[in-house]
């Protein structure tokens, strides 16, 4: 077989590897909750996407841990004390795991 009709036969093997690559949707975040307000096995944190939609919801466990499989982006994390004040955060999903991620909360605006 001549080396270009190898590259030819080649050819869909590299594009479908690269697109399987490219389309990668979600992975892992983990982490812990930093110290403050916020109340293990209780408060349930909210995970916002940049369009104010609520993507994700979860609770850490009592050591204040959490896991989440997010999109890549930038989202704002978020929960409601029980005096009803807000409490926002900053985190940054890639497209590999990303590990102990520690959100230490101010207050704020959960949605905008």
């Amino acid at each position: 077989m001549r080396p270009n009709a190898i590259l030819f036969l080649m050819l869909p093997i590299l594009a479908l590897s690269a697109f399987t690559y490219q389309t990668a949707k979600a992975d892992l975040v983990t982490g812990k909750i930093a110290k403050g307000p916020f109340r293990a096995q209780l408060d349930t944190c909210l995970v916002i996407a940049s369009d104010s939609t609520i993507v994700k919801r979860f609770v850490t466990n009592k050591k204040r841990e959490y896991q989440v499989i997010l999109a890549p982006g930038t989202y704002r994390v978020g929960f409601r004390d029980k005096n009803g004040q807000e409490w926002i955060a900053m985190l940054r999903a890639e497209l590999t795991t990303v590990k102990d991620i520690s959100i230490a909360f101010k207050k704020g605006k959960l949605i905008k």
